[in-house]
């Protein structure tokens, strides 16, 4: 299993140090995370690099965004987080949730 989590660093306000920690709490600690980026800034990231794969922006993503149409690069982005990898199981979030302690285990059954 793997956890593709998008994020984006415009936004006011990041929460990915908080759903980062809820995760480290839980039972799908050690869950491999790709960090699908949203955007060619990675500032928002860089603390993770050593310790989370971190998928960038690319030419493709960047061909298909629209300037100042947050929503539909989103869109992109989260199609980029469906599509990566090949893992047989794959949980596919945003950066701003909180992982329950058993969110695994409640999963699993």
């Amino acid at each position: 299993m793997i956890i593709n989590m998008t994020t984006i660093a415009v936004r006011r306000k990041h929460y990915i140090d908080q759903t980062l920690e809820s995760l480290s709490r839980s039972d799908g600690r050690d869950i491999p995370v790709n960090l699908v980026l949203g955007s060619s800034d990675t500032s928002h990231v860089e603390k993770y690099r050593k310790t989370l794969n971190i998928v960038s922006w690319d030419q493709e993503a960047e061909a298909q965004a629209k300037e100042g149409r947050l929503r539909h690069n989103c869109n992109i982005n989260a199609i980029r987080a469906l599509k990566y990898g090949d893992d047989e199981y794959c949980l596919c979030c945003e950066d701003d949730i909180v992982f329950d302690p058993d969110w695994l285990r409640q999963l699993m059954l």
